[in-house]
Parts: structure tokens; C-alpha cells; sequence
């Protein structure tokens, strides 16, 4: 499969949006999974102890049963909204970036020195997938809004696109790329890493979810304007 990494062209927007949509509806669901297993490693360990509470001052068969039943339909619930919670910040992640820039991509990434918004494009005309640039300040770029179609993944369309993304920060002088991404985008990491980036920092998010910080600083390369 032949990939093309292109400057955005209008005409692309409805493919863009379904793209990020396809990508960060995944992720939302990953975030759900990971909810419940976060409720289940938590909340078992009390369960198991509040049965045995129960059953060391209530003997009553009866007692228990009913008392274990309550428990078992609260800690259900549970699991249910935290796995809820995971999932809400990413599903209003994307859904804010489909109403703001990525409705109106050229207003927000202009072609110019300190944006780009960029396509990885199959020899077939669809969109696999997208990076954007905005710069930070004179040294720092930063890449944003990245996502590969869920059916093209392990295609090497995510280094294309960071290759590409790399060169215009280049053309563009900056001294430093940095980006941000999900403590649950474990495929993204590894691709960062692979690309030269180095874990800076995190930040935590609600239950045990964090935003990872990367950063890689440029050297010269000949031949590269």
C-alpha cells in the first residue's frame, strides 16, 4: 500500500472528521475497559471483605444473602459509572474537536509558518490518517490532533506522518517538538519513542489516567531548509 503525506486540501474535511472520529470513539472504548478492570481490582478486595463483616456478625443465612445482594447491585453500579467516567473525557475530547477546528480546518491550521495540517493519503484518494502543527513559540512546535484509521494501523502510516511532520518543523526552524497524549494510547508511545521523543512528564486525570508529555530536540541536519 502506497501512503502520501499531503498538506490539507478542502474537499477533505468529511474524511478528516471520520478519521478522528473512528480513532478517538476506539480510545473512548479502551478507556471504558480499562474503567472496569480499575473498579474490579479496587472494589473486589472490599467486597470480599465486607462479606466476610457481614457473615462474622450476621450468621443468618437468610441475612447474608440479602445483605451480599445489596453490595453486589452497588458495587455493579459502580463499575458501570466509573467505567462511564473513563470513557466521558475522551468521547468530549473529540467531540469538542469536531466542533471547533476540525469544522473549520484552514481557519485554525492556516498554511502558513506557524500552522500545517497534514494527510496521510492511500493511492486510492482516501485519508488514513492526519497530524497537525501549531507552534508554540520560536523553538517549540507542537503536534496535535494525531490519528491513523483503525484499519491501516501497523502500516508505518503513523511514521510517515511523524517524518513528515518532523520535516516541516525543520524547514520551519524550530528547535523542539513536543506533543501530548493518553496514559491508554499505548501504541502511540511506542511510536513516539521509535521517533526520537522522550518521556518529559505527566499529568494526572480523574482515577489512575494521565496526559504523557514528549519532547525531542532537533539537531541540523545537511541538506534540510
Amino acid at each position: 500500500m502506497s501512503i502520501v503525506v499531503r498538506p490539507y486540501q478542502d474537499g477533505d474535511k468529511k474524511q478528516v472528521c471520520a478519521v478522528f472520529q473512528e480513532a478517538w470513539t476506539g480510545l473512548a472504548w479502551d478507556a471504558r475497559k480499562q474503567g472496569v478492570r480499575y473498579a474490579l481490582i479496587r472494589g473486589a478486595p472490599l467486597l470480599f471483605c465486607a462479606f466476610a463483616i457481614v457473615h462474622a456478625i450476621c450468621g443468618d443465612l437468610r441475612c447474608l444473602a440479602w445483605v451480599m445482594g445489596g453490595l453486589s447491585l452497588l458495587f455493579s453500579c459502580a463499575v458501570v459509572f466509573i467505567a462511564y467516567r473513563f470513557g466521558r473525557g475522551y468521547t468530549n475530547y473529540f467531540q469538542e474537536a469536531l466542533r471547533t477546528d476540525l469544522a473549520d480546518v484552514p481557519a485554525h491550521y492556516p498554511a502558513d509558518k506557524h500552522h500545517g495540517f497534514f494527510v496521510a493519503v492511500k493511492d486510492d484518494g482516501s485519508i488514513v490518517g492526519m497530524v497537525a502543527l501549531v507552534s508554540n513559540s520560536s523553538e517549540e512546535a507542537e503536534l496535535k490532533r494525531m490519528a491513523v484509521r483503525r484499519d491501516c494501523r501497523g502500516l508505518g502510516v503513523g511514521q510517515k506522518l511523524v517524518e513528515y511532520f518532523e520535516q516541516q518543523v525543520r524547514r520551519g526552524k524550530w528547535t523542539y517538538m513536543m506533543l501530548a497524549t493518553s496514559s491508554l494510547h499505548f501504541a502511540a508511545q511506542r511510536l513516539y519513542t521509535r521517533c526520537g521523543f522522550t518521556f518529559t512528564h505527566s499529568v494526572p486525570l480523574e482515577f489512575n489516567l494521565r496526559v504523557f508529555f514528549y519532547r525531542k530536540e532537533l539537531r541540523s541536519t545537511p541538506g534540510v531548509e
